[in-house]
């Protein structure tokens, strides 16, 4: 609990008893001029929901884009990399890799950066506690109660969303020549295996790199070729180093295996992944979101999640996201990758769902 407070505190100054924390209200967020329905869908939302919500609504479009340049292999291989070791501890150090990520999402802001990953390490405390409770700290972390919101949580959130607004409108301006900044950073191979290797483990096999490289290393090769077929097609470095080096040099060795041997050396040159598609990666989006308000108990339907996405597509299109006759494919859709996604989360922190039933 000490390390949930630590991190949504306030930086230290004089202290003085604050008056309300809604000080920015005056101030129209610069989302509005630009992404006006995407504005008007969280007024009145808690800021946990709003941030969220915009973070989170924005991105499928561009991550659709990036699975499929992965599909069609146009993201450079790892094999000419030059430290390839370096490239291999992304499997097992992944804070280093998204202490990466978000220096280059967020343009080297430094503050951002710290408050994102103390929302990450905040978060890892709350999965060791019971929902209950949970749900109680998030809400009580939220400014749906003006009169009772904690000040160093609302000061947190506040601060957070004035920045998360800058960086979606900067990301909706045309692109243009990356900084140096930017540049050196996809370079750097965590950068590259978030993009090559991590990203398409999570969005299409709903699994991190590491799990998968477990479930690999298992010495039963009917329990572990789903995941070296999964991984070789993905990451081509993988029998360059031990211990599928070793497995490669066994299997050509033995007629027995020599089946084993074929399928894995053809992922080699399979397609990484099947193509990705924006309704699917929509739906996957949303599903965190939900699972989040629900944590929360506030109130987000799934015909929210289609306001929203159509508010989106107000902005940037001209028109509503889905018409009425694709609403309930869509819905099934989110239903689906909610509950994929709630049983991740309940595997990771030990919930047993038929106990909080019971209770």
């Amino acid at each position: 609990m000490r390390k949930l407070i630590k991190a949504m505190k306030k930086p230290k100054q004089k202290s003085q008893r604050k008056p309300r924390p809604h000080v920015s209200r005056g101030k129209a967020s610069p989302l509005v001029s630009v992404l006006p329905n995407l504005a008007q869908w969280c007024e009145g939302r808690p800021a946990i929901i709003r941030i969220f919500a915009k973070a989170i609504a924005v991105s499928p479009e561009e991550v659709t884009a990036g699975m499929n340049e992965i599909h069609r292999r146009e993201f450079p291989d790892p094999c000419p990399v030059p430290d390839l070791e370096r490239w291999h501890q992304c499997y097992s150090h992944q804070d280093i890799m998204i202490d990466y990520i978000l220096r280059m999402m967020f343009n080297g802001d430094r503050q951002i950066v710290a408050r994102v990953k103390g929302i990450y390490e905040a978060f890892r405390v709350l999965g060791a506690m019971p929902p209950d409770v949970i749900g109680a700290i998030l809400f009580q972390m939220t400014d749906a109660q003006a009169h009772f919101a904690w000040y160093p949580a609302a000061y947190f959130w506040q601060d957070l969303e004035n920045r998360v607004d800058r960086m979606i409108v900067e990301a909706e301006k045309p692109k243009g020549t990356p900084n140096k900044e930017t540049r050196k950073l996809i370079s750097e191979p965590e950068i590259r295996f978030f993009a090559r290797v991590w990203a398409p483990c999570w969005f299409i096999h709903r699994m991190k790199p590491s799990e998968l490289l477990e479930i690999a290393k298992n010495s039963d090769m009917a329990v572990a070729k789903p995941a070296l077929l999964k991984l070789f097609r993905i990451d081509r470095s993988l029998p360059l180093v031990s211990p599928f080096k070793e497995l490669m040099h066994r299997l050509e060795s033995n007629k027995a295996k020599q089946h084993d041997y074929i399928q894995l050396t053809n992922a080699l040159t399979a397609a990484p992944i099947a193509p990705a598609h924006l309704p699917q990666m929509k739906a996957f989006a949303a599903a965190p979101l939900l699972l989040l308000a629900k944590a929360c108990k506030c109130k987000l339907t799934k015909n929210d999640i289609r306001k929203l996405y159509d508010a989106i597509a107000r902005d940037r299109h001209g028109r509503n996201d889905l018409d009425d006759s694709d609403y309930d494919t869509y819905r099934k859709r989110m239903t689906r990758e909610t509950a994929l996604l709630k049983r991740y989360v309940d595997k990771v922190t030990g919930t047993n769902p038929s106990s909080q039933k019971s209770q």
